[in-house]
């Protein structure tokens, strides 16, 4: 007998390719402020989106960078009519959407869509906040920050979508660059019954395993290939097809950056001095007696200041090293205080008992489970002793962060390339410390994390300039065509 959930997908229609150029004329006349002489045009791509939304009730565009997915996304409130629609976008990316919002809302009637970000729907005042909006529509920027089925942003709106019925529409460019299992929920949130995957988890993971890993179940793999009857070439390919001929799906010709890329790799020599430092690292866990060849008073002082003396050791591997290689490392500053063991130990007991809560209970984020735990509602005695701990000591005064430079050969070269450039070059770091010495190094303008920032982008963004930037607050989303190459 055949599961529901799989004659369902059998019986799903198959759009085919749809042709967006009569769509996109068709919506620019609609929403377009002056529709019989438009200042703007929708791109057929922009069309197909705004068609398969209006289609299936919900929208799963997979779109490359430079597609169009902003304009999309503002006008999808208007398309489908929306009463009180929001809009989940990363935090760093708020200025840039009241900017894009401010100059197409020149040219389009846009209907109202108050933004949220995702940090922020992990939080429980964003909770309330989101039943105080009570959207009926949520459109979902960067959709691939809902992949981590388990963290509370997922969480909470599924929940939100149960509860009240809203629609969601889903805009990534990225959304299934890995398992159908991380994905799969996305499109189910979006298109309901359109939805071209399984809607039960136990269908979702048979279909990754036959998908993905090649598994052989006769009844996984016998539902698979009905489902996908007239597509040809490997489950890959015919998945894919299926994806492209499905009701509120629009997938780009192709996934690419719509410009030329060339990766060349730039030759670098590491110092001695760092070689000999990293390899003491490695060898000892000890980061601070590996930037120093001789371990004075002060230095053993700063031993014990150390933020890694209260890490794992595996903590070496999975950051340090990391910032070694690049010539600096991150250690606590207490400003001449006595280093206070007792507090960075309570803070390590506490967000290791967090993480493991987290992880093992239903609780989605800290400040439920403190507020539970204080309440004698929920009881652990790991828990509850890594938080007596930490309340005893947590109103004590925080120390900062320093980096200390080993060696600056490394960002010196990288300097000396960015200024060597004909055209105005974006320079991406993961470090502040790396970021703040090229800066000196090179004087190009920085763009940090925080809202400040994005802001100072945002309006910068219209004319290339040397830039240097952080790619975890900017690294998605950003409207950077202005570095376009010609």
């Amino acid at each position: 007998m055949i599961p529901v959930d799989i004659e369902r997908l059998c019986e799903l229609p198959r759009d085919g390719e749809l042709e967006g150029a009569e769509f996109a004329a068709e919506y620019t006349r609609r929403y377009s402020r002056t529709p019989h002489a438009p200042t703007q045009t929708l791109r057929p791509i922009q069309g197909l989106m705004l068609a398969q939304a209006e289609r299936a009730g919900g929208l799963v565009a997979l779109a490359a960078c430079g597609e169009g997915k902003t304009l999309a996304s503002l006008l999808l409130p208007a398309v489908l009519g929306a009463k009180r629609a929001i809009i989940l976008l990363p935090a760093s990316m708020r200025a840039q959407y009241l900017g894009d919002r401010e100059s197409y809302g020149a040219h389009w009637n846009l209907a109202p869509m108050e933004p949220m970000s995702y940090e922020g729907l992990s939080s429980p005042a964003q909770v309330a906040r989101l039943e105080e909006l009570a959207p009926d529509l949520i459109v979902c920027d960067e959709a691939h920050n809902l992949k981590n089925l388990k963290s509370a942003r997922a969480r909470r709106l599924e929940a939100y979508l149960v509860r009240s019925g809203a629609r969601l529409c889903a805009l990534s460019g990225t959304l299934v660059s890995r398992s159908l299992r991380e994905y799969a929920p996305v499109m189910n949130w979006a298109l309901g019954a359109w939805s071209p995957l399984p809607r039960e988890n136990a269908y979702v993971e048979a279909w990754a395993q036959v998908v993905e890993e090649h598994g052989v179940d006769r009844a996984a793999c016998s539902w698979f290939d009905r489902a996908h009857e007239g597509f040809e070439g490997t489950r890959e390919q015919r998945l894919h097809q299926r994806l492209r001929a499905s009701r509120g799906v629009v997938i780009t010709k192709s996934q690419e950056v719509g410009a030329s890329l060339v990766i060349e790799r730039r030759r670098f020599t590491a110092s001695d001095r760092l070689k000999e430092a990293v390899i003491k690292l490695l060898d000892t866990q000890d980061v601070v007696s590996a930037t120093h060849d001789v371990l004075d008073a002060e230095t053993l002082a700063r031993v014990v200041e150390s933020r890694d003396l209260w890490t794992p050791q595996d903590a070496v591997y999975s950051r340090v090293w990391a910032q070694m290689q690049m010539g600096c490392v991150y250690v606590w500053d207490w400003g001449g205080r006595t280093p206070d063991t007792e507090w960075v130990s309570a803070r390590r007991g506490w967000s290791s008992a967090v993480s493991w809560a987290l992880n093992n209970t239903g609780y989605d984020s800290e400040a439920l489970l403190v507020r539970d735990v204080q309440a004698g509602v929920y009881k652990h005695p790991r828990v509850q002793g890594a938080l007596e701990a930490w309340e005893a000591v947590r109103v004590r005064p925080a120390p900062e962060t320093r980096a200390v430079w080993v060696d600056t050969s490394w960002v010196e070269d990288v300097a000396a390339w960015a200024l060597a450039q004909v055209d105005p070059p974006l320079v991406w770091v993961q470090l502040a410390a790396v970021g703040h010495k090229l800066a000196e190094l090179t004087g190009f303008a920085t763009y940090g994390a925080g809202a400040e920032a994005s802001e100072r982008l945002e309006s910068a963004r219209h004319k290339a300039h040397p830039a240097i930037l952080s790619i975890a607050a900017h690294g998605t989303g950003k409207n950077l065509q202005a570095w376009e190459t010609k």
